[in-house]
């Protein structure tokens, strides 16, 4: 098996994969970077909608004529 490191690129800042992961063939590979996708893309929208209905919650309890 080889040994496939999965560095991560966001902006500016560079994650670099020191361990990496021994996978049988590209095929495997190919089905950890999508799972690797799948779980960064399910993570940043819970972040986004956490980070929104917290704004909201702010403003709402600022308003004076609620």
């Amino acid at each position: 098996m080889s040994r496939y490191y999965f560095d991560l690129l966001d902006g500016d800042a560079l994650a670099i994969d020191d361990e990496g992961l021994e996978l049988s063939d590209t095929r495997r590979v190919q089905a950890e970077a999508a799972k690797s996708l799948a779980d960064m893309a399910r993570d940043a929208a819970e972040a986004t909608l956490s980070d929104s209905i917290i704004k909201w919650l702010s403003r709402c309890a600022t308003r004076t004529d609620l």
